[in-house]
């Protein structure tokens, strides 16, 4: 399934019973699992941004930061002008 959060990478499953998040919902889903993961776990955070060979985990955290860095600003903005 191809993602129009980030369309040359991202495959996941459908949510169950059909539901539907918009892309804003689901980038601040990823962040906020992201901040509470890295602010009660500090730890395990920082060993997940630790890269080494054949690590899987630095890549999908560096992507997804990225994603979360570049779109949300701009969705959270055409949020808002759709509503002036």
């Amino acid at each position: 399934m191809e993602s129009t959060l980030c369309p040359e990478a991202c495959v996941v499953e459908l949510l169950p019973d059909g539901l539907d998040l918009s892309s804003l919902s689901l980038l601040y889903l990823i962040a906020y699992s992201m901040g509470m993961l890295a602010r009660h776990y500090p730890s395990k955070w920082l060993s997940l941004l630790n890269s080494s060979k054949g690590d899987f985990a630095f890549p999908l955290m560096k992507a997804a930061t990225t994603v979360v860095e570049n779109r949300f600003p701009q969705l959270v903005l055409q949020e808002l002008e759709d509503h002036i």
